[in-house]
């Protein structure tokens, strides 16, 4: 989980969303770390979709970096359930103003809290932050102080890959090949305590990479590369020669309106001439007849 907090003078802008300048409400997070009001993200994603063929992501809304989604390509509408939920922020909003250590008031006591601990999600006085970088679980913790969550660009240890997401306290350490997912040592001893084949992370990734499999996808992912390269290439071509034929066919188009405005204008000339060739010969007849 991730978020990107920009200066400001007080701690409350943190939960301000950039979009609609109001509180956040069910914050996501892009893979960019700026995180968005679900309902601002999803209208933003929906309004750039409908200016955009065809619809393989969308760009930041601050920082323009362009996001690939793996939802369904017909349905933007749902794309930005797929991503994470911000729990810092979500934290932050449902936190009064004044910040309360949470491990003290588990035992019933009120200390003011200094830091933020980015793993635990949890506000910290002095005291238990410095019992957290202690504390052989929690030492790598990411902990930052309240005064920073202004300015600091905020990245939760949750968002790790070599985190488990169902215990962030705890590293990926085995992997379950029963399963075909990597799994903390609590996961190994509840989850998969019956799974047949359960070993070290490391000695899994040694087997999959001596079985060949990795140089199979790998060769795999380079053909698919080759073939959307190849068809973006493609594209290009066929939106440039597109641009060429729209400029030739507007080219002649003017072209044949010139003429023709050319055209009705010497005809009209021409006309003009003829009257006035007529009334001046009627005029001259007129005058002749009636000369005395």
């Amino acid at each position: 989980m991730a978020t990107a907090l920009t200066d400001s003078s007080s701690f409350e802008d943190v939960t301000v969303c950039s979009i609609c300048f109001e509180k956040y409400k069910t914050p996501r997070y892009l893979p960019c770390s700026h995180s968005f009001c679900h309902g601002c993200l999803s209208s933003h994603i929906v309004s750039v979709c409908k200016f955009t063929e065809p619809r393989l992501g969308f760009n930041c809304p601050l920082c323009r970096k362009y996001t690939p989604v793996v939802g369904p390509f017909d349905k933007p509408e749902e794309w930005a359930e797929t991503f994470p939920v911000n729990e810092i922020l979500e934290k932050m909003l449902g936190s009064p103003e004044q910040k309360m250590c949470d491990s003290c008031m588990r035992d019933n006591e009120e200390e003011e809290a200094s830091d933020f601990c980015l793993s635990c999600l949890e506000f910290l006085c002095k005291m238990c932050t410095k019992f957290h970088k202690k504390h052989l679980l929690s030492r790598d913790h990411s902990i930052c102080p309240l005064k920073e969550l202004k300015s600091q660009h905020i990245q939760s240890a949750f968002g790790k890959d070599d985190i488990c997401k169902k215990h962030p306290d705890q590293k990926l350490k085995l992997y379950c090949n029963k399963h075909e997912e990597p799994c903390c040592v609590v996961c190994g001893g509840m989850e998969h305590r019956q799974c047949d084949s359960v070993e070290p992370i490391e000695r899994a990734a040694e087997s999959f990479k001596a079985s060949g499999t990795l140089d199979s996808i790998l060769q795999d992912v380079r053909n698919f590369k080759q073939k959307l390269t190849h068809a973006k290439g493609k594209q290009e071509r066929n939106i440039t020669e597109l641009e060429d034929t729209l400029d030739r066919v507007t080219e002649e188009a003017e072209k044949e309106v010139n003429d023709l405005v050319c055209l009705i204008e010497r005809l009209k000339t021409e006309h003009l001439d003829e009257i006035s060739a007529v009334v001046k010969k009627a005029k001259k007849h007129l005058l002749e007849m009636w000369a005395p």
